[in-house]
């Protein structure tokens, strides 16, 4: 994959005010995820019982707010730009080919900076990782419709355990890649009913982008008073890309799923927020300290 640090005329990225982004996931995500008495294996979508339901580009984008995304930036805010199937470095690059990589671990994208370091030492300086949504990230898609392409790129680890449930669940076929971001959740046996949780008072279908949260929910379910409900239940794996058309859905089959989902980003991604959100205040307390002498009454 070549990376290009493009300077293409493609509108800025809608760069948010970082401390108050910041602020919103700390009261959001997993954390407001309960394991309660309420906790259910839920049978959703049952056709033909439910209104035909699609959510406004408002609404779509306020369900995706609270997954971090890291991208990497210009020093005039533009993304950069890398080109996939580009196999010569020494050849035009088509700008078809051109795509924006949202990452949504830190550590992968902090591996991508130091790879764009090592191939560009002269633009190494110009460029930083900028943390937005992805309810951003679509955003920008949808007011950039002839820019780059915007592609998600998997947490890397969480690959090989999508592929494994994947083949478990499809012996008979020979799959070699998987084709997108995994989201990890919880079904009943037979695959028609969700493991629901409680969130802001109100039950909620969780998917994981880590495997470990989704086992984590699971332990805690192993120590309450809903334990049974683990007998019935299996790890399934969906792409990202699914998740959010069915988001965008109007069927009416999809509509209570579309109502429930809740994306959980990992915990790391939300540790490496944490970190940076504290120490941005800790930086604007420094910065509002006032100086020695400072206000003193002049003679």
């Amino acid at each position: 994959m070549a990376a290009q640090i493009s300077a293409s005329n493609q509108r800025k990225w809608s760069l948010t005010h970082l401390r108050s982004r910041l602020s919103r996931w700390r009261k959001r995500c997993f954390g407001g995820l309960a394991v309660t008495a309420g906790g259910a294996l839920m049978v959703l979508g049952s056709a033909g019982s439910l209104p035909a339901i699609a959510l406004t580009d408002e609404e779509f984008g306020r369900r995706l707010e609270s997954v971090p995304v890291f991208t990497i930036l210009r020093e005039d805010g533009r993304p950069v730009v890398v080109f996939p199937n580009r196999s010569n470095n020494n050849s035009p690059p088509n700008p078809e080919d051109a795509r924006i990589l949202s990452f949504l671990d830190p550590d992968n994208v902090e591996e991508f900076m130091e790879r764009i370091r090592q191939e560009n030492s002269e633009e190494a300086g110009n460029v930083s990782i900028f943390i937005s949504s992805i309810g951003d990230v679509y955003q920008w898609g949808v007011d950039n419709p002839d820019g780059p392409k915007i592609e998600y790129y998997p947490i890397a680890d969480q690959i090989p355990e999508a592929l494994r449930i994947v083949r478990e669940a499809n012996p008979d076929r020979n799959i070699q890649r998987f084709p997108g971001v995994p989201l990890f959740v919880a079904t009943n046996s037979d695959g028609n009913g969700y493991l629901t949780l409680e969130q802001d008072g109100r039950k909620v279908v969780p998917f994981f982008f880590r495997l470990e949260d989704l086992n984590s929910v699971l332990e805690q379910f192993r120590s309450s008073s809903d334990a049974s409900i683990l007998d019935d239940v299996k790890v399934e794996v969906a792409t990202l890309d699914q998740i959010l058309d069915i988001l965008r859905s109007s069927d009416a089959s999809q509509g209570d799923l579309v109502e429930r989902i809740r994306l959980i980003p990992s915990g790391e991604a939300l540790e490496y927020v944490r970190g940076l959100r504290e120490s941005s205040e800790n930086a604007q307390e420094e910065a509002e300290r006032p100086t020695e002498g400072a206000g003193a009454l002049v003679p």
